[in-house]
């Protein structure tokens, strides 16, 4: 798959039909954070490679490889977008990262949970990542850009 034939627009159109009403938005609002938070945490806890740089400890770990896959990818689809969104899943990593294990899980699986709840009670639709993978990605983007009132080129 080439990400850049990719068109967020039409993206953000295919996954807005799954989630059309306001309590399936809400649920998603609060178990989308929950969710990265939580996975992120988790990754951080498989560590590659550690070493310093001018005295600070670095450590690569499975997070990190993550986030920077989804940061490219957010960036290809729309660099304005996915610049901010950039900021914010690098705040997420951090709250992951300086929580213990059980916090790990339980932000991960709530947030699914509320997943669950926003397409089974309000939207009564499967989730968008049933019929397209990429919506795994596209769903915490689409997310973040209707929280922050981002009008994309054409998308409404």
């Amino acid at each position: 798959m080439n990400l850049k034939s990719l068109n967020v627009n039409e993206l953000f159109r295919e996954y807005a039909k799954d989630h059309s009403t306001q309590g399936n938005l809400v649920t998603h609002w609060v178990g989308i954070p929950m969710i990265i938070i939580g996975l992120l945490g988790l990754l951080s806890m498989i560590e590659f490679a550690e070493f310093e740089i001018f005295g600070y400890p670095i450590s690569i770990n499975a997070a990190l490889i993550l986030l920077s896959l989804g940061i490219g990818v957010y960036l290809i689809l729309d660099w304005r977008l996915g610049a901010s969104f950039s900021l914010v899943l690098i705040m997420f990593y951090r709250l992951g990262h300086g929580i213990a294990l059980p916090y790990h899980i339980a932000l991960f699986l709530l947030g699914w949970v509320f997943q669950g709840i926003g397409h089974v009670v309000f939207e009564k639709r499967s989730p968008s990542f049933m019929k397209n993978l990429i919506h795994l990605f596209i769903g915490p983007f689409f997310i973040f850009s209707k929280l922050f009132g981002f009008i994309l080129r054409g998308f409404h």
